[in-house]
């Protein structure tokens, strides 16, 4: 089951790593036209120009852009401090997202890292009968130390004494840039 889930948070991340390779060719400045990945100096500049509206463009739920746009500056320090070795192999690992997921999961490299975090919050009261849950789950992709992607799943359910009875709410976002 969770290498179940780990496939579906996989294949959304690849989806939105995809989109960011070719869904844009800068973040809000539209007289450059070079893919943000191509180089350490136009990464550099995709992140220094990533906003609100990039986020949002990008799919990521108004919600979270805020929180997004504010990775995207700590993204960009650690970028700047890697050697230049290193932000040419992050990129090229950028440009292979599939790849990336699939060794970040399986745990093939040492340079991809996976780390998963799950809550649970009892909502309401303890009761013989029904009571409610929020379930949250949270996971990051890391390239050489740098967090790349972060999913978030929030889900609310209503519990008897056999287990979850009822789903009464839950959500997925991404966060990343």
């Amino acid at each position: 089951m969770i290498k179940l889930f780990k496939i579906f948070i996989a294949s959304i991340a690849l989806f939105l790593f995809t989109f960011l390779l070719t869904g844009t060719a800068s973040a809000n400045n539209s007289d450059i036209t070079e893919i943000p990945l191509a180089t350490p100096e136009s990464y550099i500049h995709y992140l220094e120009n990533y906003d609100y509206e990039e986020a949002i463009n990008l799919g990521i739920d108004k919600s979270s852009a805020k929180e997004a746009v504010e990775q995207s500056k700590i993204t960009l320090k650690e970028f700047k401090n890697l050697n230049t070795d290193d932000q040419l192999l992050f990129l090229e690992y950028m440009n292979n997202p599939q790849e990336m997921i699939e060794n970040s999961i399986e745990g093939n490299d040492p340079n991809l890292e996976y780390v998963e975090e799950e809550t649970i919050i009892n909502d309401s009261p303890i009761s013989l009968f029904s009571t409610s849950r929020t379930v949250a789950h949270q996971g990051q992709l890391k390239l050489l130390g740098i967090t790349r992607q972060t999913y978030k799943i929030e889900g609310k359910y209503e519990y008897n004494n056999r287990g979850a009875s009822k789903v009464l709410s839950n959500r997925a976002w991404f966060l990343g840039v």
